[in-house]
This record gives C-alpha cells, structure tokens and sequence, in this order.
C-alpha cells in the first residue's frame, strides 16, 4: 500500500527549507577535475531525484540538508570503472546551485484513494485484491522453487560429458540475445562495449558458465523425457497455439501456419516436453524442508 501511495504522490513545489532524501531538486551544475571544466560535466535547469542513485556515489548524499537557492561545492571521486577514462578513478568538484525543489505528497488511505486508484470503491475491496495478488505470487514463488530443485537436483545427479561445441553455440544465443535488447535500446554492441569499458571476448567469458549450466540442463531433460517417454500431444500443440493466438490477437489456424513456415513448431513441442519434464520431476520429488533464503 505504501508503494501504490508513492507511485500516486503529487510532487508540490517547495517554497522554503532544506533538501531530503526523496526530493526531486532542480539545479544547475558545473564539474571541475584538476581545475578544468570537462566535456558532459555540466547542465542548467536538471531535474534530480535525491537518492536515486543517478549520478556519482555520493553526489546526491552531499546535496542532503543544502538550503533552497544555496550554492554548494560537492567534492565526489569517479568510480575506477567510469567509461570515460581521462576521468575514470579522478577526484572532481561540481560548483551546484540549488534552483527548485518539489517533494511528495502522499494521498491519505482512504476509500477516495482506493477510487481514484483502482477499479474498487473501498479501501478494504483494494486491500483484498493485493492481498490476494501477493498470495497468488507467493505459491507461484514456491512452486518455481520446487520445480527448480527438483531440475537442480536431476541434474547434480546426472554424469553429462558437455560438448564444447554445444557451449559455444549457447554463447553465441546468448550473445545475441543480448544484441537484439540493446538494439531496442537503441544501443548497438560497439556502443555498448565502449560505455562498459568491455569487450565482446569479455563478454562471452562470463556468460560461458551459464551457458555450460543451461546445456547441461537441457541435456539432462531430453535423456529424462527419453526414458520416460514423455512427449508433447497433438492436444497439448493445439491449446499451445491457442494461447499465442490469442496473446496476439491472431486467429489460431493463421498462427499455426506462420509457425510452421518459421520452422518455429519444433521448439513449441520441445518447450511443451521441458514444461512436462518438470512437473514430472516435482511430482516425484522428496521434498525435504530447511533452511529459508530471505
């Protein structure tokens, strides 16, 4: 409720006092390294949010207590990491001027809240619906994790020798999967490899043990759904399809004949098989209960 308060708080303009933690300031800034203005380091009129973690460690901590139109000296060093290298570890001066500040104001708890909100008419038919919502999350949670252990478990058990040629290919999914994110980003590999100081070899470094583990997974099921003779229906590709269909508002049979001309039906009965393969292992699983991660 206090996260649902916030997302719908007003943000009024402060006519007088101090900075808080929360506060969206509007200043001016100018940054000095070694007595020099460098590129990027200034903006007039920028609209921070105190505690958010935007700019360097410990900027926004120094702006704390700074009086409304005060001007204040923030003395903060760049990470090691920074991408722009001729700053990169370097101790920097930014000379800020405090112009605006505008705060939170949370609406009170009440049934008008739960209106203007939600579909609801009264706090208490709000309160239900997330009580419900975080019921509902909370088995989907434990279910994940015994279906998680139970494949875990399956796999710890099992002697796979992983071809390395699996792991690369894995990689190189990985790898573009990745690319294909950033590009909605509007962000290509390049541009990305020079903002993290990384390059594309760094990169397939550290996903290779993840790719090793998803290989060694999947292999492990397919052995499993072999011995077990699990596979996927006509039925089960069937309701599938239906529910692409109606994610994308497509009639089914329009759909189906795209997937085939996209090769794409094989990996729907494969992911249909993985899902069985699943509940297959939690149903027989021994559960044994201990220790709770937070």
């Amino acid at each position: 409720m206090e996260r649902l308060q916030n997302r719908h708080a007003k943000l009024v303009t402060v006519e007088e006092g101090e900075v808080q933690n929360g506060d969206t300031a509007i200043i001016d800034f100018a940054g000095y390294s070694e007595g020099e203005a460098f590129e990027g380091g200034s903006a007039e009129n920028y609209s921070l949010n105190i505690g958010s973690s935007t700019f360097i460690p410990g900027f926004e901590e120094q702006l704390v207590g700074a009086k409304l139109g005060e001007e204040k000296e923030v003395n903060v060093t760049f990470p090691e990491e920074y991408h722009a290298e001729n700053l990169a570890g370097k101790p920097a001066l930014f000379k800020v001027s405090i112009k605006e500040l505008k705060r939170k104001e949370l609406a009170p708890l009440d049934d008008e809240f739960a209106k203007d909100v939600s579909e609801f008419d009264t706090l208490e038919e709000l309160k239900s619906d997330i009580r419900n919502k975080l019921k509902e999350a909370a088995e989907t949670k434990a279910k994940s994790a015994v279906d998680n252990g139970a494949v875990d478990a399956a796999v710890n058990n099992a002697s796979v020798e992983v071809p390395e040629v699996m792991i690369d290919q894995k990689v190189e999914e990985m790898l573009n999967s990745v690319g294909q994110r950033l590009m909605q980003q509007g962000i290509n590999m390049d541009q990305y490899f020079q903002y993290t100081n990384s390059s594309i070899d760094d990169m397939r470094e550290r996903m290779r043990p993840d790719a090793e583990k998803t290989v060694k997974n999947e292999l492990v099921l397919d052995a499993i759904a072999k011995a077990e003779k699990i596979e996927a229906s006509e039925e089960e590709v069937s309701e599938e399809i239906e529910k692409i269909a109606s994610y994308v508002k497509q009639d089914a049979k329009i759909v189906r004949k795209t997937l085939e001309m996209q090769g794409e039906m094989g990996n729907i009965m494969q992911d249909i098989v993985r899902r069985k393969i699943v509940s297959f292992l939690s149903e027989n699983a021994q559960v044994v209960e201990g220790t709770t991660a937070e």
